[in-house]
């Protein structure tokens, strides 16, 4: 519920404080004397764009204060609400704040926060909804009658489902599209990639490769030099009467001399040494000539894998640590590319996704269509409620291109009267229908709605006599459900309100004052029974009426 409107230094109002009770709360005053200005007010405070505009002429900022309270407010609502805006467990009320500033713009605080009017949206449209005399236009927007059975309906999951299912099969069409326009240039990427690893993997490319192969061709073209040379050396090393066997004898007869002298022992243990190194050199030597390569045709085959490597670096411009990162990185790519390449495992998938959408979206149009007829019916009750017996209400459910909200368009059809053939809302000619059919259409949604206030401006534009009185009979019994603020001009409305606020203007300001005695109300319900000049027989009227609620 809204307990207090603030307004200060905003158009013609100075600094006024409306306090607002439970039921239906009704706005009066002459015109011209600032009644929309309040719901301006208001509609800043819900989020509206800020107008520099609407500051006081010689003020530098205007601001916009309302205390909400929030302790009727359903748990699935607060649940809602965004954690960064403040703590509903402990905050049983909602105070926000809206500044527009000459020097620093628009601000909006929430409970002494600064916050987003994004934010600021996000929290009150559940709250407070308005129903400006703009929704007569508002209604003749087809595309808005989708909005409004929704908001009947009740179906907020499914709603939420098919709009995933939609986002998820979207993306992954656009992925397909994306992916089939640019297939012949992937394709030419992927045979460029392909020569490219097809090379590097022939000359078997790896870091230390060219090194490795400049010794091996440089061994292989002087084998026979180093096999004979390595050959004579084993020989003189390890024939008899070599130099190993020489050693051995030298060290046997120095052995026997270290009894004697251990000078001679030690002399032994090098001796010893020296054979055991000589001998290993050998072994080495003998493995080495063995791995000489003297054929050859393999020789120039390592000569050939050397050009090749030198030609890829000259080709790809890269040392070979380059081609090593050439070949990692280009296999890398083939691999993405060829998932890319796979179309048809994309198309299975952009299929499954679309045929989910449109299993959701069909679940979707038939809780729509069982929601039309419903939402059919209670407008028709509440349009002969008010003296539109013979209209006939249709929600009109079609099929329509796929959308985040589903497969489904949705059309608001009327007869006034009965015989006439039924035809969309903007065929309407009447203000006075348009607006009491508005006013059916937020009876019904707004007894579905969560919201907590129903805001009416002027919604009885057009309407007069019994009509009137049917009108304010359809706001008070709205005001039994939920909070009702309404801007009137008709007495039969004023009659019927549990806080009865006058807007008069004097010397260019705007002023607001409760109408708390009875007396109070007879005289303003009197004047907008008979214009300037009030008489006793409309106060008599006035009184008649308040009597009647």
């Amino acid at each position: 519920m809204l307990l207090e409107l603030r307004i200060k230094d905003f158009a013609i109002i100075k600094d006024q404080s409306i306090f607002f009770t439970d039921g239906l709360n009704v706005l009066t005053g002459e015109t011209g004397a600032g009644k929309t200005i309040i719901l301006d007010a208001l509609k800043l405070l819900l989020g509206g764009r800020a107008n520099l505009k609407s500051i006081r002429s010689g003020c530098a900022e205007a601001q916009v204060e309302g205390l909400i309270d929030l302790s009727l407010v359903p748990d699935e609502i607060l649940k809602g609400f965004p954690e960064v805006a403040f703590d509903t467990a402990m905050d049983s009320h909602l105070a926000i704040t809206r500044i527009v500033s000459m020097a620093r713009g628009s601000r909006v605080y929430i409970n002494g926060k600064l916050a987003t009017v994004s934010l600021l949206e996000k929290i009150t449209r559940p709250l407070i909804s308005l129903c400006s005399q703009n929704q007569s236009i508002w209604l003749l927007e087809e595309k808005r009658h989708l909005a409004a059975l929704d908001e009947f309906g009740g179906y907020d999951e499914l709603l939420q489902e098919v709009e995933l299912a939609y986002e998820k099969w979207r993306k992954k069409l656009d992925e397909l599209r994306r992916l089939e326009a640019g297939e012949n240039e992937l394709q030419f990427r992927r045979e460029y990639l392909t020569e490219v690893v097809s090379a590097l993997q022939k000359v078997g490319v790896y870091e230390g490769l060219e090194d490795s192969l400049e010794k091996d061709i440089a061994r292989g073209s002087s084998s026979e030099k180093i096999l004979e040379n390595g050959s004579a050396v084993i020989e003189s090393l390890e024939k008899e009467g070599g130099v190993l066997e020489s050693l051995r004898h030298i060290n046997a007869m120095l052995a026997q001399l270290s009894d004697i002298d251990p000078f001679y022992g030690e002399l032994s243990d090098r001796i010893e040494a020296s054979i055991a190194d000589l001998s290993d050199l050998a072994s080495e030597l003998q493995e080495s000539i063995s791995s000489l390569e003297t054929d050859e045709e393999a020789l120039e085959a390592l000569r050939s894998r050397l050009s090749e490597l030198r030609r890829l670096e000259r080709k790809y411009r890269r040392d070979e640590s380059g081609l090593v990162a050439l070949l990692k990185s280009a296999k890398r790519e083939l691999s993405d590319i060829g998932d890319a390449l796979s179309l048809d495992e994309l198309r299975k998938e952009t299929q499954i996704l679309m045929d989910n959408f449109k299993n959701k979206a069909s679940l979707l149009t038939d809780a729509r269509k069982k929601a039309a007829k419903w939402l059919a019916k209670e407008i028709k009750k509440e349009l002969s409620d008010l003296n539109m017996k013979g209209a006939s209400f249709t929600v009109e459910v079609t099929q329509a291109q796929p959308s985040p909200k589903g497969i489904d368009h949705v059309r608001f059809l009327i007869s006034t009267n009965k015989g006439e053939p039924i035809k969309p809302l903007r065929q309407v000619a009447s203000g006075g229908e348009l607006s009491r059919i508005m006013l059916a259409i937020r009876a019904v949604i707004g007894g579905k709605s969560h919201a907590s206030v129903l805001v009416f401006d002027e919604v009885d534009t057009g309407v007069s006599g019994s009509v009137a009185r049917s009108v304010g009979e359809k706001l008070k019994s709205i005001s039994k459900r939920c909070q009702v603020i309404t801007v009137t001009h008709l007495p039969q409305v004023a009659s019927l309100a549990d806080s009865h606020l006058l807007v008069r203007k004097a010397d260019g300001i705007a002023e607001i004052v409760p109408l708390e005695q009875e007396e109070e109300r007879v005289e303003e319900i009197a004047r907008m029974l008979s214009g300037h000049k009030v008489t006793e027989a409309s106060r008599m009227t006035a009184k008649e009426l308040l009597v009647a609620q």
